[in-house]
């Protein structure tokens, strides 16, 4: 099931910085401003909703969802959040030392 994305309203233009990467690949810039919200919503993936072990990197897989969701299609994001946070709980109990492991889950989901 699809729904709308709301524009943003009075966008800056984009500098021949910011799209230099798509004149030189030749993307049509109907696909720019899409382009960037796919890699916002990947960051997003990577850093707040699904961490993985690598902290602060963009794992290259999440950019298929991420378009995804950029284009306005839904994609649920529990089974992998749960996911996640079993893994890292996991990763914690089996831990001879938990207090000192270093173990990424998304613990802001969990309530105490």
């Amino acid at each position: 099931m699809a729904f709308s994305l709301v524009a943003i309203p009075n966008p800056s233009d984009w500098s021949e910085k910011k799209h230099g990467a798509f004149i030189e690949l030749g993307v049509d810039d109907v696909y720019w401003e899409e382009t960037y919200l796919a890699a916002l919503i990947s960051c997003w993936i990577c850093i707040f909703a699904l961490p993985i072990h690598e902290i602060g990197l963009i794992q290259p897989r999440t950019f298929v969802i991420a378009s995804f969701i950029a284009k306005g299609i839904r994609f649920y994001l529990v089974v992998p959040a749960l996911a996640g946070i079993y893994r890292g709980l996991n990763g914690v109990e089996n831990s001879s030392q938990p207090g000192k492991g270093f173990h990424t889950f998304p613990s802001h989901y969990v309530l105490v």
